[in-house]
């Protein structure tokens, strides 16, 4: 799914840099439904220095190309 995810944004014209390809294969490891907040928590055990703002807008992009769902809570998060 990480392929599928950088090919499609690669088609999009994204630029694939390091911490998109990093979430990327994050969210390909999970299972089930994750919040922005869920990958900042795996990306920081895993030390991999990815901030809030990009994986809000990674998860935007995913969702633009309709490889992610936007889920909007009751509690005013999303998943």
């Amino acid at each position: 799914m990480a392929e599928e995810m950088l090919d499609a944004l690669d088609r999009a014209g994204v630029r694939l840099t390091g911490p998109r390809r990093k979430l990327a294969a994050l969210i390909e490891r999970r299972e089930g439904h994750f919040t922005a907040a869920d990958l900042l928590k795996d990306a920081g055990r895993r030390r991999m220095g990815i901030g809030r703002a990009t994986v809000f807008r990674l998860l935007e992009l995913l969702s633009e190309q309709g490889l992610v769902e936007r889920i909007d809570l009751p509690d005013g998060t999303h998943a």
